[in-house]
């Protein structure tokens, strides 16, 4: 049902297969790769109109999925001196951005010695945290598309990242939260801003959103406090592989500023 081969381009089609795994009832979607939008004429023979669609399919089925498995070239990695390609790099920044669960396969694993890829895995990982700071945990999972190797691991950890973007923290159990972080920076001069943050909620979930009421009229904390509070959520509730959005809420009648929860370590 699917064409593959070495040449970039070739998948046009979206793929669907349902599928039950444990009780959970599962639509896996295979879609076209990133393809520069740029240059689709050189993609097919009429112009790059079949590309096109291919990639407004790829798309859509991006911004219908929950979590998206982004099957990279470990071999490629192993070999070259970086981690993610800007290939790569670009369909994941696309899934942070619309909100998805990610994970990394790392296909053609058969191509590697068992005893180099923990170095390819701190490589990707490092990218990751450099570039995408929003997902620092993305699962990393070897495959094998020739063998069927980690095959296996895939569903688990798709339930797991799923399971992530669903997370709901109550109300009290945040606020709660709120006073000992608050707590643990008297006294250590550190100027996030988080004291003027007088309330705190959780919004949405898919993925974890936040809302932050802050004392005074103004918002003038900003991205430091945003960060800080992202970092503090990711490590005290463990949520790595999905991306956190924060608004900061003045009490008075500033409008809402949105955040992005980086995680800049």
């Amino acid at each position: 049902r699917s064409l593959t081969g070495p040449e970039p381009g070739l998948t046009r089609d979206s793929v669907h297969a349902r599928f039950e795994w444990q009780g959970w009832r599962v639509e896996m979607v295979d879609t076209a790769g990133w393809m520069r939008g740029t240059r689709l004429d050189r993609y097919d023979d009429v112009g790059g109109a079949v590309a096109k669609m291919a990639a407004l399919e790829r798309q859509r089925s991006l911004r219908l999925a929950h979590v998206v498995a982004l099957v990279v070239d470990a071999h490629a990695a192993f070999t070259g001196t970086e981690g993610l390609t800007r290939r790569e790099l670009s369909m994941a920044s696309e899934v942070v951005e619309e909100g998805r669960g990610l994970l990394l396969l790392l296909n053609k694993a058969d191509l590697l010695p068992a005893g180099r890829r923990a170095e390819v895995v701190q490589r990707l990982q490092a990218t990751v945290r450099e570039s995408l700071p929003q997902v620092p945990g993305v699962p990393c999972i070897w495959t094998s598309a020739t063998t069927g190797e980690g095959m296996e691991a895939l569903m688990p950890a798709v339930e797991e990242t799923y399971l992530e973007w669903n997370r709901r923290i109550g109300t009290g159990e945040l606020n709660r939260w709120m006073a000992k972080v608050k707590a643990r920076q008297v006294g250590s001069g550190n100027t996030t801003g988080i004291a003027k943050i007088k309330y705190i909620t959780q919004i949405k979930r898919r993925p974890p959103t936040f809302s932050a009421f802050l004392s005074g009229s103004k918002i003038s904390a900003g991205s430091t406090a945003t960060r800080f509070l992202a970092n503090a959520i990711r490590e005290d509730y463990a949520i790595f592989s999905v991306p956190l959005r924060i608004f900061l809420r003045a009490s008075g009648r500033d409008r809402a500023r949105p955040q992005r929860g980086n995680s800049r370590r």
